[in-house]
């Protein structure tokens, strides 16, 4: 086995990472908390003294350093959805898991599907609500076309 130095790594930024984090962080923060404790109504106390825990506005901060209050608060709503959506769906069954990603697909392209409010499809409804001001007809298209293949992953 041949033994060698590899060359060091180089970022291209600082190991200062407060540089890249978002300003409006703390107010994204503190909205996130609202939204779980007013939006989420599906989820337990439990859970949400988890998910408050997880910081999902400081990942925001990092994932959209240079987003407007708006922006951010899009892609603040998308990460956080997400990561539930995730754990929401740990236990479906697939043919379960089938017919709810249809719906949240549905909802992204425009269709009308029930959900009640407070629940997870509900948070699809928001968060297109959210997103659709920001972006052209064909944005959402593309989006929804990569949604489908994220969930077909």
């Amino acid at each position: 086995m041949h033994s060698g130095s590899l060359p060091s790594l180089h970022y291209p930024f600082g190991l200062h990472l407060d540089a890249h984090r978002n300003p409006y962080e703390q107010q994204i923060e503190d909205e996130i908390s609202r939204w779980l404790d007013k939006e989420y109504r599906f989820l337990s106390v439990a859970q949400r003294e988890y998910y408050w825990k997880c910081r999902f506005g400081m990942i925001s901060s990092c994932f959209y350093p240079k987003a407007s209050y708006q922006a951010l608060t899009v892609g603040a709503r998308l990460v956080v959805l997400l990561f539930i959506h995730d754990d929401y769906t740990d236990n479906y069954s697939i043919s379960e898991l089938r017919s709810y990603l249809l719906k949240s697909e549905a909802i992204m392209a425009g269709h009308p599907v029930p959900y009640e409010k407070g629940d997870m499809l509900h948070q699809f409804i928001l968060f297109k609500n959210a997103l659709q001001p920001l972006v052209p007809v064909e944005w959402m298209r593309r989006w929804n076309y990569y949604l489908n293949y994220f969930y077909e992953g």
